[in-house]
Parts: structure tokens; C-alpha cells; sequence
């Protein structure tokens, strides 16, 4: 929220999950292959682990 607009730095999310990064807490990186991890709020992962969507690797 509030960063650059940089194509590096997008991800595709459709309208759900783009208001769950927005308003749930959740967090987007880049990885260091350019990939997008997403981390969740430390309500649902106290360690606030990087995840992935596995499907499209």
C-alpha cells in the first residue's frame, strides 16, 4: 500500500483477494525470482510464514 508502481513489483489478484491484502492484514513480497509470496496477519500465522499459490508454478 502506498508503494511505486513498478511492473517488477505486480501481481494479479481478482477483487476478493485484492481487498484481503487491503483490508485483512495480508502482505505482498516479491521473491527473489520475481514470484509474489503472500503473508498472511499474524492473527492466522503468529510467524507470519511467506506462502505461494502451488497451482502455477
Amino acid at each position: 500500500l502506498g508503494g511505486p508502481t513498478d511492473l517488477n513489483n505486480l501481481t494479479l489478484l481478482c477483487e476478493r483477494h485484492h481487498r484481503l491484502i487491503h483490508c485483512g492484514g495480508w502482505e505482498v513480497r516479491m521473491g527473489g525470482d520475481g514470484r509474489p509470496d503472500f503473508i498472511p496477519p499474524d492473527y492466522l500465522d503468529p510467524l507470519r510464514r511467506p506462502r505461494r499459490n502451488t497451482c502455477h508454478l
